[in-house]
């Protein structure tokens, strides 16, 4: 029984004892989990993750966009100083919102081009881009609003799409649902719009004709290429 006991000895006293530690504070949630940078739009705050490699959706939906007065403050004597591409975008369909011609001038580049495809011809230009926003504001009237419904960019690129519809007084108008496709470039004072391009919702709901119509189409272009090839105007 002794030399079974004799396995478990005791330790050494030559061991010293452990040193106490002043008591630290517990590391906050905040600083284990820094929280992803923050868009601001109106009074609303939206967990958008502008660093994400990947293409972001922004979980917001039907929300009307409001004109920051600290934004409103800074672009009415230095310009915009939007640090991103969404940012720029969203300000600019709040502009539109709100009838901020001015907004919309230092928002544009000067060689902006905007194709809205409800038009036979696109805007080229800052100064014939602004003029027909001025006729679409004008058209609005005060109560018609443009609506985003989602919000689709990419941090490492400068394109951002945008899906929005009109709304009257809070209410849905028919056949405005659209998708708009804009392409920044940055400058000297932050973001500027360099391309846009506007697919609207067309009223005419075709279905299987629309299939049938380009059937018919490609069918005639195989049987007459050359001609196929003199009357395409190409793309953009």
């Amino acid at each position: 029984m002794a030399s079974r006991i004799s396995f478990f000895r005791p330790l050494p006293s030559v061991i010293a004892p452990a040193t106490r530690r002043p008591p630290s504070r517990a590391a906050s949630p905040s600083s284990l989990h820094p929280k992803p940078p923050q868009l601001v739009v109106g009074s609303q705050r939206s967990n958008l993750v502008v660093n994400h490699p990947q293409f972001f959706v922004d979980g917001l939906r039907r929300r009307r966009l409001n004109i920051l007065p600290s934004r409103a403050a800074e672009t009415e004597n230095s310009g915009p100083e939007l640090s991103s591409p969404l940012e720029t975008v969203l300000t600019f369909y709040d502009a539109i919102n709100v009838k901020d011609y001015h907004k919309l001038e230092q928002l544009v580049s000067d060689d902006c081009y905007f194709q809205d495809m409800s038009f036979a011809k696109p805007f080229e230009g800052k100064k014939k881009v602004v003029s027909f926003l001025k006729e679409l504001g004008s058209s609005m009237g005060s109560n018609v609003k443009l609506v985003v419904e989602d919000e689709y960019g990419s941090s490492g690129q400068s394109m951002v799409i945008l899906a929005w519809h009109m709304e009257w007084r809070g209410k849905y108008i028919p056949f405005t649902k659209a998708h708009s496709f804009f392409e920044c470039e940055a400058d000297g004072k932050g973001q500027r719009i360099k391309k846009v391009r506007v697919l609207m919702e067309w009223p005419l709901k075709v279905g299987d004709l629309a299939l049938r119509l380009m059937e018919a189409v490609t069918s005639l272009f195989e049987r007459f290429p050359v001609a196929a090839e003199k009357t395409s105007p190409g793309t953009v």
